[in-house]
């Protein structure tokens, strides 16, 4: 079993496993990477002791095979969630197209992925109404645009945001799916 590892490796402890692994002696890496061959020993012993390694050969194979983990987007972040069944998720650009959504969310507003991806749809097109003024972080109901166009009552909030992106997920109710949906419709009308 491989040991945890708590210290991610530097670009420059990388390059010098990578050109160790080439076969490289530390005088031919210090030469090539222009540094002493004081400061590539010292390399080796802050790698041997990030990646618990005993040796340099063990301390090579762990950084090779210990690669940087990328960031993870809104969307990376809701794969699982997408391939859920009991709530509809969608994610939306700053500019309020959907990107992605999950086939819950298709089958309330009745489209089909291809059909709904062609038509690039954005979450304001879908929307006929919005009850009641809150921010899009806190749940509120909204009616949207089905396929055929009768509306649908949804409950909506913001699941994820990522601000550098500019994308925020939303997961989605449908209220006609719950059994008190007849009463909750009654009141809403009254609302608006």
């Amino acid at each position: 079993m491989e040991p945890e590892r708590t210290e991610a490796l530097s670009e420059r402890e990388r390059q010098i496993a990578s050109l160790a692994s080439e076969g490289l002696t530390d005088k031919e890496i210090a030469r090539h990477l222009r540094v002493s061959i004081t400061t590539v020993r010292t390399y080796w012993n802050r790698m041997r002791r990030k990646l618990d390694a005993s040796n340099r050969a063990q301390a090579i194979v762990r950084a090779l095979d210990s690669k940087p983990r990328p960031k993870k987007t809104v969307t990376d972040s809701l794969k699982n969630v997408l391939s859920s069944s009991l709530l509809g998720i969608i994610v939306v650009d700053k500019n309020g197209r959907i990107t992605d959504t999950n086939d819950a969310f298709l089958e309330t507003i009745g489209y089909d992925r291809e059909e709904f991806e062609r038509l690039g749809l954005s979450w304001p097109q879908l929307t006929v109404r919005r009850v009641g003024v809150s921010p899009e972080t806190t749940p509120c109901v909204r009616e949207l645009r089905h396929r055929d166009g009768h509306t649908v009552w949804v409950i909506a909030a913001a699941l994820l945001c990522d601000t550098s992106e500019g994308a925020m997920a939303h997961y989605i109710i449908d209220l006609g799916r719950i059994p008190t949906y007849d009463s909750f419709k009654a009141a809403s009308q009254s609302v608006g």
